[in-house]
């Protein structure tokens, strides 16, 4: 599924940027330099394209194959959609059963799009938001899905986090008693 885009969305420059009442969700010529910069070849005239919808963070494929991911405008909260955590999660799964795309580079210097953000490979697969795409739309299909996120957790709980990187990550335990 794709959002729709606002004009002031994802403008090519800064100087664009500037003209608009609202910062934008992309800034395209240096998102291109800094593709480009990380090996990562961005043509002259890169697009980008909105995937999903909601109020999380915002994800973007481009059209040189690879997505980005980056955090909704603010106010946020200080913790709230930090994708630099997030890069930091995926690259730690990578070599690990755990399904996620690998992680290709990621950015904490606002002055590149203005927010910080992260790029990552494309997975190829449907993005279920609001509602089943139609051919995802079937008892059989559901049954897929459901399967395959059963498998997910288990491969997400298979993981020793310890040993791929993650220790100080988060709060492991007290749990509950927070």
């Amino acid at each position: 599924m794709t959002a729709t885009l606002a004009p002031d969305d994802v403008v090519r420059t800064h100087a664009e940027a500037a003209e608009n009442a609202r910062e934008p969700l992309l800034v395209l010529d240096p998102l291109r330099d800094f593709l480009n910069a990380h090996g990562l070849d961005a043509p002259l005239e890169l697009t980008a394209t909105p995937i999903g919808e909601g109020h999380s963070n915002v994800t973007f494929a481009l059209s040189t194959g690879v997505v980005v991911r980056r955090p909704p405008r603010g106010p946020l909260p200080p913790s709230a959609h930090d994708v630099s955590r997030e890069a930091r999660l995926l690259s730690a799964l990578e070599h690990t059963p755990v399904r996620v795309p690998k992680v290709l580079a990621a950015c904490d210097d606002l002055e590149v799009i203005g927010a910080p953000f992260y790029v990552m490979e494309r997975v190829s697969g449907e993005v279920i938001t609001d509602s089943m795409p139609e051919a995802l739309d079937t008892p059989a299909q559901r049954d897929r899905i459901a399967d395959e996120l059963i498998d997910a957790l288990v491969e997400l709980h298979s993981v020793d986090w310890t040993r791929v990187g993650l220790e100080g990550f988060g709060k492991p335990t007290g749990y509950l008693e927070r």
